[in-house]
Formats: C-alpha cells, structure tokens, sequence
C-alpha cells in the first residue's frame, strides 16, 4: 500500500471517529485535493462529477424502474 493510501485510511479512520464539524472538514480537504489532482491532469472536475452522477443516476434508475412497475402491476 501506497504512502498516499496510508495517509487517505487513517484520515477516513479518524473522520468515522470524530464529530460532524471535523467530518465536514476532513470532507473538504478530500474534495479540494481531488479537484487539484483532476487540474494538474488536465481534466476539468466539474464536468467529469457531473458524468460520474449522471452514470449514477442511469444504474440507479435501471434498477429502480423495473422495481416501481413490478409493484405497480401489483405482483
């Protein structure tokens, strides 16, 4: 395992550990590294989250849709 890794797990282990204002916090950091890593490979963060919750959205509607119509039909 990586360093980085390392560095990424225990930072998870602390925010299970800790309070919601410590949480959020850690949570920013982890956003605002990843929008800079997405920049330094020139790829623009914004659109590449809105593909990541538009796939999202289809694999949860695949699974969603035949659900509602077979409870509709009463089955």
């Amino acid at each position: 395992m990586s360093r980085s890794e390392k560095n990424w797990l225990k930072r998870a282990k602390r925010v299970t550990e800790q309070d919601s204002d410590h949480t959020r916090k850690e949570i920013g950091d982890l956003l605002f590294a990843a929008s800079n890593f997405a920049h330094k490979g020139e790829v623009d963060p914004e659109t590449v989250l809105r593909e990541a919750n538009a796939k999202f959205n289809q694999r949860f509607c695949s699974v969603e849709n035949p659900l509602t119509a077979y409870f509709i039909a009463g089955a």
